[in-house]
């Protein structure tokens, strides 16, 4: 399952009017029962547009040539004009199903609602921590083991394939060095990194720990279990998980996560 994402080059509108708008739904259609690919939803916007399918055949690529590659060659002889009119490749994640599809679906549907009264109040919050979540992995939208786990496939492919990872799929990013992850963590917390380290029953900053050495310092979760003094990576499987659920009902550890997210990535808390 794929949430895909295609722009328009140069941020140019997409699409001139609805005709435009009908024939790339006629273009997704055919490419649909051509390839076999199972289409959830999509979203057509001014300048971009959003699509959520099941490639069960796993021939995304395919799929997005035939859609993408037609409504090229519709646009620009429609329009009198020429050259490319989506935005490079179309951006791609894999997505874990069940709550994570949801979350998913909700997002993109209030897409063109985004700023509207009733898209205010509790809605808007939940969407800032899922706009979070879709910025955190290149690849995937779930949890840390749906994401550690697509990793692991990813990387397996391309030693088999023995290539280099292509630059235009790879976000590039420095990773940070645990202790420096460590030493941020407990600072935004207000605590001593000793305190950090300390096992205690309430384990919710190891948590935010746990996160941000996966996250910024590239760790896996049996990597960050042994930063934080724990025997295994299922304590912080387990950590990571709960972490979830108490970020949507704890407003003050939602702005921590959401302070240490823009300070280890280096952009203005």
């Amino acid at each position: 399952m794929y949430h895909v994402t295609v722009r328009s080059n140069g941020k140019q509108a997409l699409f001139g009017d609805d005709e435009d708008r009908r024939y790339l739904l006629s273009r997704i259609a055919k490419a649909s029962a051509e390839h076999n690919a199972r289409i959830y939803l999509l979203c057509l916007m001014e300048n971009h547009f959003h699509l959520v399918l099941e490639t069960p055949n796993a021939n995304l690529c395919r799929f997005m040539h035939g859609v993408l590659s037609g409504y090229g060659v519709y646009y620009n002889r429609r329009h009198n004009r020429h050259g490319h009119v989506t935005q490079g490749r179309y951006g791609s994640k894999l997505v874990e199903g069940n709550e994570y599809l949801l979350k998913l679906s909700r997002y993109i549907h209030l897409n063109p609602v985004r700023y509207r009264k009733f898209v205010e109040g509790g809605i808007r919050e939940d969407d800032e921590e899922f706009q979070i979540e879709l910025e955190r992995s290149a690849r995937s939208i779930g949890n840390e083991k749906f994401k550690e786990w697509v990793d692991d496939c990813y990387a397996e492919l391309l030693g088999q394939r023995d290539i280099q990872e292509d630059v235009s799929f790879r976000r590039v990013k420095k990773k940070i060095e645990p202790e420096k992850i460590l030493k941020a963590v407990a600072r935004a917390a207000g605590v001593k990194k000793e305190q950090l380290l300390s096992r205690r029953r309430d384990s919710t900053l190891r948590a935010v720990a746990s996160r941000m050495l996966c996250r910024h310092g590239g760790l896996t979760q049996r990597d960050a279990a042994r930063a934080l003094g724990l025997r295994t990576g299922v304590a912080v499987s387990c950590q990571l998980r709960n972490l979830d659920k108490m970020i949507r009902s704890d407003r003050q550890l939602r702005r921590l996560v959401e302070r240490l997210e823009k300070t280890l990535s280096g952009k203005k808390a």
